[in-house]
């Protein structure tokens, strides 16, 4: 929105959170993978790579050409106080026993979802 001009900028809370952040779609695949165990177990379907919310921003920002710290800006009333600061998953298990491993990182997802954002409404009907 904000590269399309329709917003001027982005409220944010706490940039400094890091979390493991990956793309729907292969973890779609994952549980489709434990379903068809015979015997039911957990598993941490994650990438295995944490990224802070600053720099999910960073990407995004700079695959749009543009500078963030231009547009964001940080709004204590999306502060939350018992909001976990950082989160690590190890879904080595996934790898070992569902030959599942996430093929796309932060960067890629950041990059999927602009693309398919940038795309939306712009699509000829077939």
């Amino acid at each position: 929105r904000i590269k399309r001009g329709q917003e001027h900028s982005l409220k944010l809370g706490n940039i400094d959170i890091k979390r493991d952040w990956g793309w729907a779609p292969e973890y779609v695949e994952a549980m489709w993978l434990m379903l068809q165990q015979e015997n039911a177990e957990d598993y941490i379907v994650a990438s295995g790579k944490t990224y802070s919310l600053e720099e999910f921003v960073k990407t995004a920002f700079a695959i749009l050409d543009m500078d963030w710290k231009e547009y964001v800006e940080i709004d204590s009333i999306f502060m939350r106080p018992t909001d976990i600061s950082s989160t690590f998953a190890n879904p080595d298990k996934a790898e070992k026993q569902l030959h599942w491993k996430a093929k796309y990182s932060m960067p890629d997802v950041v990059k999927l979802m602009i693309e398919k954002e940038m795309n939306e409404g712009t699509e000829t009907p077939s």
